[in-house]
């Protein structure tokens, strides 16, 4: 199983998932679903599958193969922005695509 939280939104169109960084668990996972993912880790660190720094919170782990994917940075210092990810994930829940979306910095 993996532990994510998949929410459907409409408002990305063709993405099956918007992943908001929350955990649960969903294992009815198919080859190539799209996913819409909204963090505030670089787009590099959830691509090559780095563990965050996480400041306040605990760093959740997931079972699987598949890398861990963020979650909201807590910390006032650092300067808040939010970053839309796509992925794409194999039934075996490994990512085949990463691409970025778009990112808004909040000053």
């Amino acid at each position: 199983t993996l532990n994510l939280t998949f929410t459907p939104d409409p408002l990305f169109i063709g993405a099956d998932y918007l992943i908001d960084g929350n955990v649960t668990t969903f294992s009815n996972i198919t080859e190539g679903d799209r996913f819409v993912y909204e963090t505030s880790i670089d787009l590099d660190i959830i691509c090559n599958g780095f563990a965050p720094i996480c400041s306040g919170i605990e760093c959740p782990t997931l079972e699987y193969d598949i890398p861990f994917l963020g979650s909201r940075l807590k910390d006032p210092g650092f300067l808040p922005f939010s970053l839309i990810v796509e992925l794409k994930i194999e039934s075996n829940g490994t990512i085949k695509a990463c691409n970025r979306i778009s990112q808004d910095v909040h000053s």
